[in-house]
């Protein structure tokens, strides 16, 4: 079994999501963030679910929960969520920026 881990930024995205949401429903915005959370969990038992995303960057998977996709990477035995974004926005651009901060 799998150990989840969530990068800062993923985390970030979380609480930008609840907090936008927030602003129109409290009680919608935590299902949706209990949602995204249960959906991270699938990956601990099957963390090859998504599908691959090599045009994002080496070895990254997506998974999607609507209106959400989950970035993520297996690492050994863990399972890295990298993003958490809003599938309109421009995947490739926004990944970029975070995979370039993790470059020496």
């Amino acid at each position: 079994m799998s150990r989840i881990v969530f990068r800062p930024e993923a985390e970030a995205d979380l609480t930008a999501i609840a907090l936008h949401i927030a602003a129109n429903s409290a009680a919608r915005a935590h299902r949706v963030v209990t949602r995204l959370r249960s959906r991270c969990e699938i990956l601990r038992q099957h963390p090859l679910a998504g599908r691959p995303r090599n045009e994002l960057g080496e070895g990254l998977r997506s998974l999607s929960e609507r209106p959400f996709v989950l970035i993520y990477r297996t690492m050994g035995d863990d399972v890295e969520i990298v993003a958490i974004l809003h599938g309109a926005r421009d995947l490739p651009a926004a990944i970029a920026r975070r995979i370039d901060r993790d470059d020496p």
